[in-house]
Parts: structure tokens; sequence; C-alpha cells
């Protein structure tokens, strides 16, 4: 229909443009019929400002007022003027309302790795509770890598961000002078899920010690004293510290020796070097249970022992970490440490947008409390082994 209405102006007017009063935005546009070309202008009207204050019957600084939530407007004013906003479709300028507020409303994200579920469940809740609390999230991805980490909190400085989470990089850190700049640019920052030791700074997070104490303490419990840990190589990163020193903690309170050389180290924390670090394990080994630093690495290591002829729980127990969407599927569902990523997110968020709130900063590590999660892939141990 629009092309027949347009063919007939076309005819109308010969070679003249069309033009049309209300017109604020020009946009060029071509048209081709058969052999009759047809090169114009597109209009398209664009709402300010002015035209909502008029639409609502109040002034201009009324409307701003409103659309920033600022006090000095009446519940019904402020109705009043959002209902305009709706009924003209007005897109306000955030690059001015930048200007004027000094605030993007919009806080930055860090994420190691979000093909790892566990950080990807943690992404969607930070975003969640980000966008519950007026701001919006960009996110970017440091691959464990410093140099790329530095990156992109150096870009979020560069755009003035509100406020900064950190869910840190393993690989080992020489400088924290994209910290420090941070704190001179007045941006707060949380650390979420591990934290740099050299660094202390204000960190949400599981008890992971806890967490992999209690997991060994049920293993134990069960009757098994020759259990192995699966790990990676980054043994200087909070997330194997941590875990390693409940591990230890468990068989010492339980006035038990570990077995010698304890913890298989893979170069990733992914589902090939569980796989693989296991099929080396129990070439050389035959522990009666294996505990691992996530879910991911434990569900490559039940491939492996599947592979192997064996079973699991009956030959050999298997429990991880992270309790990830994938843990309870499966033919054996998984035993596990449940890491509640709804309680890290909100807890995260809710101390940055704090630190934004009052200019204020904090060097203290909220730990969680974790929780065993028990399925069948655990069970006693049925016979000794020497």
């Amino acid at each position: 229909m629009i092309f027949k209405q347009i063919y007939r102006c076309m005819k109308n007017y010969g070679s003249r443009r069309l033009t049309f009063k209300q017109t604020v935005c020009i946009v060029p546009m071509r048209f081709k019929f058969g052999t009759m070309t047809y090169e114009g202008e597109r209009h398209q009207q664009k709402m300010r400002l002015s035209d909502v204050a008029k639409a609502a019957g109040v002034s201009e600084g009324t409307v701003s007022l409103a659309l920033n939530d600022k006090p000095g407007v009446s519940p019904v004013t402020r109705q009043r003027v959002l209902d305009a906003v709706k009924r003209l479709g007005y897109i306000p300028n955030l690059y001015a309302q930048r200007l004027a507020t000094r605030c993007t409303n919009t806080i930055g994200l860090v994420v190691t790795d979000i093909d790892n579920p566990f950080f990807s469940s943690l992404t969607n809740r930070i975003h969640d509770y980000a966008r519950e609390a007026g701001y919006g999230l960009m996110l970017a991805l440091s691959k464990n890598r410093i140099e790329l980490e530095d990156e992109v909190i150096n870009n979020f400085i560069s755009n003035r961000l509100d406020g900064v989470i950190v869910i840190p990089a393993v690989d080992d850190r020489d400088s924290f002078s994209v910290f420090e700049s941070l704190q001179e640019h007045k941006i707060p920052f949380v650390f979420c899920a591990s934290y740099y030791p050299a660094f202390p700074w204000q960190c949400v997070m599981t008890d992971l010690e806890q967490g992999s104490y209690l997991i060994t303490k049920y293993l134990i419990d069960l009757g098994h004293r020759d259990i192995r840990f699966i790990s990676s190589t980054d043994v200087d990163a909070i997330p194997f510290i941590e875990r390693n020193r409940g591990f230890l903690r468990a068989y010492k309170d339980a006035g038990l020796v570990p077995p010698r050389n304890p913890v298989i180290r893979c170069k990733a924390t992914d589902f090939a070097s569980g796989y693989n670090g296991t099929k080396k394990l129990l070439s050389e080994a035959r522990p009666t249970a294996i505990m691992s630093i996530n879910d991911v690495l434990a569900l490559g290591a039940y491939k492996a022992i599947r592979e192997l002829g064996m079973n699991v729980p009956s030959d050999i127990s298997l429990v991880g970490y992270d309790d990830v969407i994938f843990s309870s599927l499966g033919d054996v569902p998984l035993t596990t440490v449940r890491q509640d990523t709804e309680e890290i997110a909100h807890e995260s968020v809710h101390l940055l947008t704090e630190q934004i709130r009052t200019h204020s900063f904090s060097k203290t590590i909220v730990r969680l409390r974790p929780e065993i999660i028990v399925r069948a892939s655990t069970g006693p141990r049925e016979r000794a082994r020497e």
C-alpha cells in the first residue's frame, strides 16, 4: 500500500520533493519502481523534553526531576510525566544526562569465564540485581588473563562507570595499579567469588575452605581414607588455596594422614582436563574417592571412570564443587558443595551500590555459608584397599 501511495505522489508531483511539516529528523531513502527511480527523504519525528513537558502540562525542569526520580515531584505529577513519555515514545538523551548528573547509572562486571555454568549463573543474577537497583550492566571477559583484566577495567574507568564488580583471574598478578587507579578515580569496586591475597579489599564469596572441609569430612565419615583432589595448576589462587586448606584440615581433625601427593593438578578447570587428569590418576593409583575443585572437572572425571570399566559410587565415590545445573542430571547425579549464586550476586550488588551511595570503601571479606548436596555419586567404602 505504501509503495502505491508513493508512486501516485511521484506521478502527481513529478520531480518535486515530498515534505511534511512535522519533520524533525531527515534520513535519505531510495525507491525503485521498474525503470523509474525516486530519491527522496524519509522523515521521522524526534520527541524533545519540551514536547513531553507540553503533553504533561508541566515545566521542562519538572520532567527532568520526574525522569531522574528526584524529590520535589508529587506521585501524581510523576505518573503524568511517565504517561506522556510512553505516549510520545520519548527516549532520554543519556549522554546529556551523564554530563548533567556525572552518573552513568551503569556498573561494570569483569568475568573470567562464562563457559563455566557457575560463572554464567552468577553473571545472570548480578545482571538481575543490578537492574533491580536501577543500574545497567556492562559485561567484559578477562579469560583468566591479567593483561585483559587490566584492559577492561581501564575501559570501565574511561567510561566513568559508577562502580565495578570483579571476578578475579586466577593468573599470578604482580601489579595492582589498575585497582589503585579505580581508587584514584573514586570508582567503587567489589571482588566477587574470590580475591587477590596480596590486595585485601571488599569481597563477597563462599567460605571455600569450609565447603571443602565439610565434603572431605563427609567422605571420611563414609570410611574413605584414600581421597584424591583434582585441582588446577594455579596453586597461588584463592580458589585452590582455600579448598586445599579445607581438604587437609578435615584429615587433621579426623586424626588421619592424607595420601601421598593427593592433589592432581590440571592445566585448566574444564571437562577435558577432568577427564584426562582422572585417566592419568587411575593409571597410577586406585583411590576410593575423588573430589574436584568444581563440578565441570568432576563430570570429566566421571566419564574417565566409566570408560575404565569402573562404577560410581561402588568402585569410586565422586564429589564436585559449585552445584551447577548439570550436577543433578545424568545417570548418577553428583554429590557436591553448593555455592549460592543468588546470594553471592545479591550481596555483591548491594555492597557496591552502598559504596556508590555513601562514597565509602571497605576491605571486609564477606564469606557465605556453603551447603553439602548429597546425591547418588557417593557411598560407603565397600572394601579396604591397602
